[in-house]
């Protein structure tokens, strides 16, 4: 009699759809949580008229509202496409920024 062994790892992420980076050091920060387990992630905000407000390659859980000229973006609804380079997933949502 033989047996096999077969070992599944389940990576998961927590997309949160709000933060508020105002300053007080709470929810100051995107935090997708389990993108450490996960590697290089694409990560892409735009506003409601579709302009891209913020882009990065490899998303390391740092953005704090600001859009690529480093001015705070105003609370509002923005829309995000993510893309981990350890899955097949593409995950793709709103969020809110709240000040």
């Amino acid at each position: 009699m033989s047996s096999s062994e077969v070992i599944v790892e389940v990576k998961s992420l927590v997309v949160p759809n709000a933060f508020s980076p105002n300053g007080d050091n709470v929810n100051d920060h995107y935090v997708i949580l389990g993108l450490e387990e996960i590697g290089p992630v694409y990560f892409e905000v735009w506003n409601r008229w579709g302009q891209t407000v913020y882009e990065s390659t490899e998303y390391q859980n740092d953005w704090e509202g600001l859009n690529k000229n480093g001015n705070e973006l105003p609370a509002d609804t923005y829309y995000y496409l993510l893309k981990p380079g350890g899955l097949d997933e593409t995950y793709k949502g709103f969020l809110v920024i709240q000040r």
